[in-house]
């Protein structure tokens, strides 16, 4: 009996005669594991294997186009969480964007993953012109214009101050 570590559980284990090569324990989740393992490898290496799985994959959503939806209607920490994550990697893309280009540094992070059709507006012009921008899925930008009444603004600010109590 020839005794061995896993390599995904880390604990010893006795090697099965038969295969030589054995890395991986007979837990279930270390088997999973070297699945996982072999699979991504498989994938990486193998091109036809890669496309196979791309088809399965999509004919998999084709027959169940509402199971994401519906998921997420049934997780709603679920969803929560992956909203958290997917801000704080759009962060980090920003943040490795404007390391690359130093003259970036004064523009502001990107929080969507759509497309990035935005206009800058000069402060000064009574009318801005602004651009609707979905936060997740890929679809057109709305465009539309705002009126701003710079006047009015800074009467208001102007009044806000004056009051001790904050309110107008």
């Amino acid at each position: 009996m020839i005794q061995a570590i896993c390599v995904s559980c880390k604990k010893p284990f006795i090697k099965n005669p038969r295969q030589k090569n054995q890395k991986y324990c007979s837990s279930p989740s270390c088997q999973k594991a070297r699945k996982a393992l072999w699979q991504k490898d498989k994938v990486r290496s193998d091109p036809k294997y890669k496309s196979e799985q791309v088809q399965a994959n999509k004919d998999w959503h084709h027959k169940k186009p509402d199971y994401w939806k519906n998921y997420r209607k049934k997780n709603p920490q679920k969803k929560l969480r992956n909203t958290l994550l997917q801000k704080k990697r759009n962060h980090i893309r920003y943040l490795k964007r404007i390391g690359s280009d130093s003259r970036n540094h004064e523009t502001e992070p990107k929080k969507m993953i759509a497309k990035m059709d935005v206009l800058k507006t000069n402060r000064n012009t009574a009318f801005a012109e602004c651009w609707v921008i979905p936060v997740i899925a890929k679809m057109d930008v709305l465009k539309g214009y705002l009126s701003v009444n710079y006047d009015y603004l800074k009467q208001k600010e102007s009044h806000f101050h004056d009051c001790k109590d904050g309110r107008y």
